[in-house]
């Protein structure tokens, strides 16, 4: 339930507020900033996480929330990152890891997402703008290379998504990136290890 409300509210929130904020909160259309937009997104996001914490079950501790629901996914990206400063894999841990974990899983999983988006909507507004001398929009193309500015990107999304949930291949193996697999690396690293 935790993860539910931290998604639904996440992304369901970005996905609306992004478009309101660029062509709702205008001059021209209301007397609302777009600062408004931003701030509600990042107001609602707080009260999302909190609200998260607070409906956990009570055998999960805040560590385990903050790895399997607040950073879900990207903390394990971001702790594999951070380990790999450590040349000699003694496992010891620098002061700055835990900073680096928050600060990289965040900007992955929350804020990159919504600048993206906040900027395609910027951009896809500048390109609804109207021309008033040609009445084309899109920098006053011919309507073909605006249609084609729409096609191929659509089909580059498509290549993207299509792979994202059909899967063709066999059995996938689980692999321990923290060992090499060819002996040639395997003597490159002990002769670097035995050098240091």
């Amino acid at each position: 339930m935790s993860i539910k409300v931290l998604t639904y509210v996440y992304w369901i929130s970005m996905i609306i507020l992004g478009p309101v904020t660029v062509f709702v909160f205008r001059p021209e259309v209301c007397s609302i900033p777009m600062w408004v937009g931003i701030v509600a997104f990042w107001v609602m996001t707080c009260v999302a996480v909190v609200l998260s914490y607070v409906v956990k079950s009570k055998e999960t501790n805040f560590s385990s929330w903050y790895k399997n629901v607040f950073l879900y996914g990207a903390h394990e990206l971001a702790h594999e990152l951070a380990i790999r400063h450590d040349e000699l894999r003694t496992a010891a841990q620098p002061w700055w890891q835990q900073a680096f974990i928050f600060w990289w899983g965040f900007s992955i999983k929350y804020f990159i997402p919504w600048a993206l988006w906040q900027l395609m909507m910027w951009n896809f507004s500048a390109d609804l703008d109207v021309d008033a001398s040609t009445l084309r929009g899109y920098g006053s193309y011919h309507a073909f290379w605006q249609i084609m500015g729409f096609v191929i990107p659509f089909i580059g999304l498509l290549l993207f998504i299509i792979p994202v949930f059909v899967f063709w291949g066999g059995e996938q193996e689980d692999i321990d990136f923290n060992a090499e697999e060819h002996q040639a690396l395997k003597d490159v690293e002990e002769a670097h290890k035995a050098s240091i």
